[in-house]
């Protein structure tokens, strides 16, 4: 799923890094870079760097996984009540 989020967003972070670096006074705003980047290098322009872009984040999710798994299992080891009688507010 994050891949497919992804996807859909990098036209975005494509035209705010380009409105980001170019010269005061290249684009007029978000609609015109837009348009001149599809104008000047095509559709496939916005997605130039997406494959880098996801495999640069997949180990960076693979990473924060087991994180989450010991906290989730530590909270239960702790937990003096059962996981069903502990309520989000209480510190079991």
């Amino acid at each position: 799923m994050m891949q497919l989020s992804q996807a859909i967003i990098y036209p975005l972070e494509l035209i705010r890094t380009r409105l980001a670096v170019s010269p005061v006074g290249t684009y007029r705003g978000i609609a015109h870079c837009a348009r001149m980047v599809l104008r000047q290098e095509g559709w496939l322009a916005f997605y130039r760097g997406l494959v880098p872009s996801m495999v640069r984040t997949r180990p960076c999710l693979l990473a924060r996984l087991p994180a989450v798994g010991i906290a989730f299992s530590f909270e239960l080891s702790v937990c003096s009540k059962s996981w069903a009688q502990c309520t989000p507010n209480s510190y079991c």
